[in-house]
């Protein structure tokens, strides 16, 4: 793969090798893996549904921050 920009390497690829926890829960009857930032947020990493519409929830998507305060499964 070749990256043509004017920005060096290294400020590309910088964060790329640290490592997420991810957790996978449930919220609002979808399933979802989801970084935790505290003890009961979340940040939105990817939607797991079988159901289209689960897609288009505009508070679904990823990047938002979502409170649950369930018991999250590890992934």
């Amino acid at each position: 793969m070749l990256l043509y920009t004017p920005l060096p390497i290294d400020m590309i690829m910088e964060g790329y090798d640290s490592e997420i926890n991810l957790e996978e829960i449930t919220y609002k009857g979808v399933t979802m893996q989801a970084q935790p930032l505290d003890n009961k947020t979340y940040k939105i990493i990817r939607i797991i549904s079988s159901n289209p519409y689960d897609y288009l929830r505009p508070e679904l998507q990823p990047g938002n921050i979502i409170e649950a305060s369930l018991k999250a499964r590890e992934t």
